[in-house]
């Protein structure tokens, strides 16, 4: 009886080891596993912020760029307006200088002589508003949006490993 009693102590002892030791075990898992997971959250959440930094500059870019061509876009009418107003200008008067002198005209070759002006002047108005409207430039070309395809690429979510396996007690 007495080497039972002897014994079974021995195996209460050994039994509450064993459970210190798989409690022990479970709580490294644990700690172990939610470093991990600490780890992965804080590499997601620098990866969301450089792709959204680096979206939000080529955005940015892109927005300056925009409102540049935008203001080139608005002087080139501006100055367009103002050539064709010029123009409009210049053929109108070349028309009424031609119908005062083939008011006063009386002769084939003075109406002539004026529809010769009319016609010089209107060309000379045409080259003019050739000359000004290349002075004036190209059209502006569009910035083209950045090319923002490039997917948000996350780190791979780790998988919660195998919990540490109960042996049999002893």
């Amino acid at each position: 009886l007495e080497a039972y009693k002897l014994a079974l102590a021995a195996y209460k002892t050994d039994l509450a080891k064993y459970g210190a030791a798989i409690k022990e075990s479970l709580k490294q898992y644990e700690e172990a596993w939610k470093l991990t997971l600490e780890q992965y959250e804080a590499a997601r959440k620098a990866a969301i912020a450089n792709y959204k930094a680096e979206t939000d500059k080529y955005l940015a870019a892109w927005k300056i760029a925009n409102e540049r061509y935008l203001l080139d876009i608005e002087a080139l009418k501006v100055g367009r307006q103002a050539v064709n107003t010029t123009f409009q200008a210049a053929v109108a008067k070349a028309i009424a200088d031609f119908k005062t002198a083939m008011g006063t005209a009386t002769t084939a070759d003075h109406k002539s002589a004026a529809e010769t002006a009319r016609k010089a002047a209107i060309a000379a108005a045409t080259a003019a508003r050739k000359s000004a409207l290349d002075a004036l430039g190209p059209e502006p070309v569009r910035p083209s949006k950045p090319d923002v395809s490039t997917k948000l690429v996350l780190p791979v979510r780790p998988t919660k490993p195998a919990a540490p396996v109960k042996i049999d007690a002893p």
